[in-house]
């Protein structure tokens, strides 16, 4: 009696550990196919976002190292390096129409900021790095570019073909500053650059002025800004 006793002890046992067991492995299971499904989820989700956040984003900011950022206006189509920082502090991008300015000091902030409601032509003058882009379909518009930009006594120079990537430069035939006594003759007694992609219609212009306008140190950035200035399509 005894022994049936303690055999159908065990046998409740077993059947408790068995079931016991299912239970567990069946949680288990409808855990980790919950787990997979919110995995999918977020990753469609994740995808989603960021596919959409491509789509509506004008521009974005790049590391280079630890001197460098890379800014890139998808809208504009374009692309340039500049230093995160000077001897005046952080370097600044400031979007406006179909400008953008890197900003190296607080008081070009406040000229710029001065200018908001102004055209795109008058947002730029005497701004260092005011960067404008514009489209150009013809010769004839760069032209009028040159004109708008620098003034109606400006004419378009000589046009310089960059084999390395197929850009041209751009100069302005100036009036001489020493020998001028015209009204309004076109005096460019300053550094400037204009590059024109005459195969996609664009070209841009900015100046860098009478003086180095990014340094840190010994170290000055102004014409490795320039030459990393790319179109993008």
């Amino acid at each position: 009696m005894k022994k049936i006793k303690n055999s159908l002890a065990y046998i409740i046992l077993f059947s408790v550990i068995a079931t016991l067991f299912i239970i567990v492995l069946t949680f288990y299971n409808k855990t980790s196919r919950l787990i997979t499904n919110l995995n999918k989820s977020s990753s469609n989700l994740e995808y989603t976002m960021n596919y959409q956040n491509s789509k509506e984003t004008k521009s974005n900011i790049e590391v280079v190292d630890k001197t460098w950022n890379k800014y890139i206006n998808y809208d504009l189509g374009f692309e340039i390096n500049y230093p995160k920082s000077t001897g005046f502090g952080p370097v600044e991008i400031k979007e406006s129409g179909d400008v953008v300015y890197i900003i190296s000091s607080d008081l070009e902030k406040e000229e710029i900021k001065e200018r908001e409601n102004m055209g795109d032509f008058d947002k730029v003058k005497g701004i260092p790095y005011a960067i404008l882009i514009k489209e150009v379909e013809n010769t004839d518009e760069l032209k009028q570019f040159v004109k708008n930009r620098y003034g109606e006594n400006c004419t378009l120079g000589e046009i310089t073909l960059n084999k390395e990537d197929d850009l041209h430069s751009v100069k302005v035939f100036s009036t001489d500053v020493i020998n001028s006594t015209e009204p309004g003759a076109c005096i460019m007694n300053f550094v400037y650059k204009i590059v024109y992609d005459r195969e996609n219609g664009k070209v841009a212009a900015w100046d860098m002025g009478q003086a180095v306008n990014f340094m840190e140190g010994e170290n000055v950035y102004d014409n490795e800004i320039n030459r990393s200035f790319k179109f993008k399509d």
